[in-house]
Parts: structure tokens; C-alpha cells; sequence
């Protein structure tokens, strides 16, 4: 017996809704998803968006039954379901089960994800967790240890996959966390009216690595979106530990369960706007960074977690010394919103938020990061 069909949540006309579906190999029949995203875009308020959802997500496959949510593509594709097949059963049983309108599909393997960074020159990553990417190449039967310590790394095309996909030491939750920080950080360093230019091209080189029911003039209509589109404005969610329990199925498979008041509050959030007091923006405020520690890079790590707010950072170094233990922001100029929003986001106590005005410096804010700053929380 099925269950009753989530109601579908009501998006405005200018909002495009495109599943991301990353390959557990290269599609052939009997592969599973490894890794599925929900983008939505409005066109008309500038916003994205991204919403993650676990491969091990139990829910009601449509013509099929219940299992996990990672074999729906592979269903859809043996069955040769009629409207669309593997992404067209894998979009109804999201929208079913998760009450998520899906317009479009995007669908890439993991070569042609590796093919994908090193088409467009590697992608700077700020890594701001310790990341273990131990691998077996394909040439050995050893196991290679790789590690990424926090700071800016240029990733090619498979250390970027490894990046993505590894799971040692943390979970598909903290996975689906960098796969959005990729997503990211490709957007932030390729947004320019040359890139633009540039998508005929990549799109007839990159034939055969992906595949995807968007056209040429389907994506360079959304162009302008992301030439417009602000840091702050790019909202990231997921259907995470919070939305979802362990449950064992009579089978002996560990799954989630979906809490279904968790998961549609989160789902309400895709298209509802972002408050201006949201965001660093608001009060315009201009942050100066420094590194309080003696920990590298530490300043930049910061400094791209509020950028993504909307605050501004107009200079990141070194503080006068490197053994501070608590974090402190020094106001130049009151910025009341920006103070309360940076205390909150770097975990500032009150006591260690110094006022400081009229000192001739560039910025509105300073903040010097202290031994109890963690780029990780």
C-alpha cells in the first residue's frame, strides 16, 4: 500500500528547480546514485538555494515500493520508466516524497566530474577542515594517503573528486557539507561576463561527461543570474541529522527516516526570502582580519566564512601577536546589527567585544581571531 503524497510545495513562476544527481560509478544500470542536490533558483529575487539529500533517505519509490532513495535513478533506468526514466522516477519520488517540484536534471559520472575541473583549469577550494582523501589509484592495490589541512588548495579534477565523495573520519552529512562548499566556490571564482562567453565552448568540449535534459539556451539564461547573484544570497540546506532518525529496516538496512515536520519546515525554506537582517549586508560593514594565532591562514578561513554573509573584508594579516586565546571584535565604527551578527557567527562573547572609535582605520570592524576560533563549527 503507498503512502499519501507529500503535498507539493508552491513555488512562484520566475523559480527553477534542477536535481543535481552525482554517479556511484558511470550509469550503467545497476549503479546507484552516490550523491543528490536540489537547486533552486529565483530568477526574479536573485537567489539559489541548495538543498542536500541523503542516499540512504527512506522513502516510497512510485511503481516500485520502499527503499532507499539512491536506487530510484537505478529503477527508473531498468524499468525504462516512461516519463523520463531514471531522473524522470527519481524527480517523482522526490517530489512525492519530499513535496519538491523538479523542472530539470543534471546527471554527471565521476570521470566526467574529474573531466569537468580540469576542462575549466582546477578550482581554488578554502578548505576550512582537516580532510583525509586516501584513495587507491587505479594502477595499485595500495592505499595512498592524502591529506588536506585547512587553507586554500587548487584541487584538479581528481583531487576535487576525492574531495567530494571521501567519507573517512565523518559522515554523507559532513560530505554533503563540502559538496555544497564546492558547488560554491566553483560559482565564486568562475562568475565573469567572460565565462559567459565562454559556455558554447565548454559545453560542445564537455559532451558525453555529463548528461541532462537542459539545452545550450536553458543555461545561458540563467547567465545572468549568476552574474548577478550575491554571496549572501546563496542560502545552503539539507536534510540532515535534524530532519531525520536511524531506523533498521526488517531486512537488517540501516536507513533514515524522515521526520516529515523537520523535513517540509526545511523544504518551506527553498524559496522564502532572506531577510536583509540576515546578512552582514545590511549595515554595509567593512571588516578588517587578523589572525591571532599561530595557526596558518586562519585570517583567509574566516574571512570567506563572512564574505558568504555579506560582510565585506578589506584586509586579512596577522595580529599583533599570536597568543590569543579568545576571539575579539574591536568596533571603529557602531555597526550594532554587523556586531551582533559577527559575535554570533564566531562565537564572540560580550565581554570580548571591544569599542575602539575613531582610530583613522579603513575598516568599521576589526576582528582578531583568537585560539577559540574553529573554522569547522
Amino acid at each position: 500500500m503507498s503512502p499519501t503524497p507529500v503535498p507539493t510545495t508552491e513555488l512562484t513562476k520566475d523559480v527553477l528547480t534542477i536535481l543535481l544527481i552525482g554517479g556511484d560509478g558511470d550509469y550503467v544500470l545497476d549503479m546507484n546514485t552516490d550523491t543528490l542536490m536540489v537547486a533552486v533558483v529565483n530568477r526574479s529575487t536573485k537567489q539559489v538555494s541548495l538543498l542536500s539529500i541523503p542516499r540512504d533517505l527512506w522513502v516510497h519509490i512510485p511503481t516500485y515500493g520502499w527503499g532507499r532513495i539512491n536506487i530510484a535513478h537505478r529503477i527508473g533506468q531498468r524499468g525504462k520508466y516512461p516519463d523520463g526514466r531514471g531522473p524522470g522516477l527519481l524527480m517523482r519520488t522526490i517530489e512525492e516524497n519530499l513535496g519538491i517540484p523538479v523542472d530539470h536534471w543534471v546527471r554527471i559520472g565521476y570521470k566526467g566530474f574529474a573531466r569537468a575541473v580540469d576542462e575549466l583549469g582546477g578550482v581554488d577550494m578554502i578548505v576550512p577542515c582537516r580532510v583525509n582523501l586516501r584513495y587507491r589509484p587505479p594502477t595499485s592495490e595500495d592505499q595512498q594517503e592524502m591529506i588536506l589541512s585547512p587553507g586554500i588548495h587548487h584541487l584538479d579534477g581528481d583531487t576535487a573528486l576525492r574531495y567530494v565523495r571521501t567519507r573517512r573520519g565523518d559522515t554523507d552529512f559532513e560530505r554533503a557539507q563540502r559538496q555544497q562548499q564546492f558547488l560554491k566556490a566553483v560559482w565564486h571564482q568562475f562568475k565573469s561576463p567572460e565565462t559567459v562567453l565562454k559556455i558554447p565552448g565548454l559545453w560542445t568540449a564537455m559532451r558525453g561527461a555529463f548528461a541532462t535534459d537542459l539545452n545550450l539556451g536553458d543555461v545561458l539564461a540563467l547567465a545572468p543570474v549568476a552574474l548577478e547573484l550575491e554571496p549572501q544570497r546563496v542560502r545552503s540546506l539539507a536534510i540532515g541529522r535534524g530532519q531525520v532518525q536511524g531506523w533498521t529496516t526488517p531486512g537488517g538496512a540501516r536507513v533514515l527516516l524522515p521526520i516529515p515536520e523537520s523535513v517540509q519546515e526545511t523544504v518551506t525554506r527553498l524559496d522564502a526570502p532572506i531577510p536583509a537582517g540576515d546578512t552582514g549586508a545590511t549595515e554595509a560593514a567593512r571588516v578588517q582580519m587578523q589572525n591571532g594565532t599561530a595557526r596558518p591562514q586562519l585570517a583567509l578561513l574566516a574571512a570567506d566564512q563572512l564574505r558568504w554573509q555579506g560582510f565585506q573584508v578589506v584586509d586579512t594579516g596577522a595580529a599583533d601577536r599570536v597568543d590569543y586565546q579568545n576571539s575579539q571584535i574591536v568596533v571603529f565604527d557602531d555597526r550594532p546589527e554587523a556586531v551582533a551578527q559577527l559575535a554570533r557567527l564566531l562565537r564572540v562573547k560580550p565581554a570580548n567585544i571591544i569599542q575602539q572609535p575613531d582610530s583613522g582605520q579603513q575598516a568599521d570592524l576589526g576582528v582578531i581571531l583568537g585560539s577559540d576560533y574553529d573554522p569547522c563549527r
